[in-house]
């Protein structure tokens, strides 16, 4: 249960790097590795973390957070009495992945996130992906049938091809407070954890 890898009961904010789920620690930390971040004004440091492959857990607050360092994604999965705050920031590759599979979580069972990094593109990329009842939790919005979810358009602008995925973020964002209400009927009392962004994660974090 819990984090899988290691028991730490003292261990609260899970980030999402190189394919891990990742626990910054102070040095000298049993069982932690060390990395050099590649971003944000820390750039060059080495920092220690605890590095596992799932967090398995009932979710017990979805939340979203605005913070000066961008916007999160703040999911607390609780697990024998200790509360892990899993952060994703808004801009990362995996909101999507997330938002579009919450709606087929069962709140009332455990589920498993399981993190890995997929070296199939020319960068390696963070995936994260939520398992309950010992199966993959199944987007509820795919191209076959996308459920009401937009597309993005392709526009111009000064002659330039963009696209526009305006109408998606919204539409996203809605999928989101709809997760926020439906997890707050069942934890009413679910205790207050604020994200805390570590010295990467304020830049980007999606290694």
């Amino acid at each position: 249960m819990g984090l899988e890898n290691n028991a730490n009961s003292g261990i609260k904010f899970v980030s999402v790097t190189n394919g891990r789920l990742t626990i910054r620690v102070p040095e000298g930390t049993e069982g932690a590795v060390k990395r050099e971040l590649t971003a944000g004004a820390n750039k060059g440091k080495l920092v220690s973390e605890l590095q596992y492959g799932k967090l398995t857990g009932m979710i017990t607050k979805v939340a979203f957070e605005e913070k000066k360092f961008g916007e999160f994604i703040a999911i607390t999965v609780t697990d024998d009495g200790i509360n892990y705050l899993l952060q994703i920031p808004w801009n990362s590759g995996i909101k999507t992945s997330i938002l579009t599979r919450l709606p087929n979580v069962d709140y009332s069972k455990s589920v498993t996130f399981s993190a890995f990094s997929d070296k199939t593109k020319e960068k390696p990329t963070n995936v994260l992906l939520i398992y309950q009842d010992n199966e993959l939790v199944k987007t509820a919005y795919s191209k076959d049938a996308p459920n009401g979810m937009p597309e993005a358009k392709q526009t111009k602008v000064r002659g330039v091809s963009k696209w526009d995925f305006s109408e998606v973020e919204e539409f996203l964002y809605g999928v989101l407070v709809e997760q926020i209400e439906a997890v707050k009927v069942l934890n009413p009392d679910a205790v207050e954890a604020e994200v805390q962004p570590d010295a990467e994660v304020k830049s980007k974090l999606d290694d």
